[in-house]
């Protein structure tokens, strides 16, 4: 049986009187693990943009979250080191919804399950190596196809076994100069539209690949990394 949930779904509350005076945590980071209890809070909103921070539902029960870290690149150390290994160490992840005037709203709890890298700006505008997490909706069971569960593309250890370490630096400048195809943004396309083809239907990962709306040569930074910008289609052949 599932421990009730400490919070109420679409419930606003004060973060600091409500969570942080009760729970304790640092109130001014994005991921908050509790000094008094087995929880870490996480918090998203628009705000994040300028640190490369971006956030969102990818499908129904598939929710996507930037690790923390304003320069440089992302690593697995304090917060980002409790995400990976919170079901490991029996901690339960809660997120919440920034608001204004320190109002924040409850979504829901997460469970992770997969994380990758993606190229992302920090907050001096220079291009660095972001961590992107992949949640679920806690509780909720479904079908994650395999090569959605395999380690990020340029690392060599299964999940749950990461050093805190970054590819190098020759395959970092592959990444951030590559197309899409693989990484974060190949997964989250992939949850985007239900691991199957946006036009026929057909579901083999394997011949299925991420292709932008807006190509490439004419997005934006934020536009080729939106999945709302992403189509999931067949290889020809």
């Amino acid at each position: 049986m599932n421990e009730p949930l400490p919070f109420i779904p679409g419930q606003l509350y004060n973060r600091r009187a409500d969570i942080h005076a009760v729970y304790k945590g640092n109130w001014q980071s994005g991921i908050a693990p509790s000094s008094t209890h087995p929880f870490i809070f996480i918090f998203s909103g628009k705000s994040g943009g300028q640190h490369g921070y971006e956030d969102g539902w990818d499908n129904k029960d598939v929710f996507t979250y930037t690790g923390e870290g304003q320069s440089g690149d992302m690593v697995f150390n304090r917060g980002n080191l409790q995400l990976k290994d919170h079901l490991k160490n029996g901690k339960r992840v809660f997120l919440f919804e920034s608001l204004k005037k320190g109002l924040v709203r409850f979504v829901t709890e997460l469970e992770v399950f997969n994380f990758d890298y993606f190229p992302t700006r920090d907050t001096s505008g220079e291009i660095r190596m972001g961590i992107k997490f992949f949640f679920k909706r806690a509780g909720v069971h479904f079908y994650i196809p395999p090569p959605l569960l395999i380690q990020p593309s340029l690392l060599a250890e299964p999940l749950g076994e990461y050093e805190s370490k970054l590819p190098t630096i020759t395959e970092r400048k592959g990444l951030v100069t590559s197309r899409v195809g693989q990484g974060a943004y190949r997964k989250r396309i992939i949850h985007r539209w239900e691991y199957q083809c946006a036009v026929t239907g057909f579901d083999n990962l394997n011949v299925l690949i991420a292709s932008h709306i807006l190509p490439w040569s004419d997005s934006s930074d934020h536009e080729r990394l939106d999945v709302d910008n992403g189509l999931l289609l067949k290889v020809k052949g």
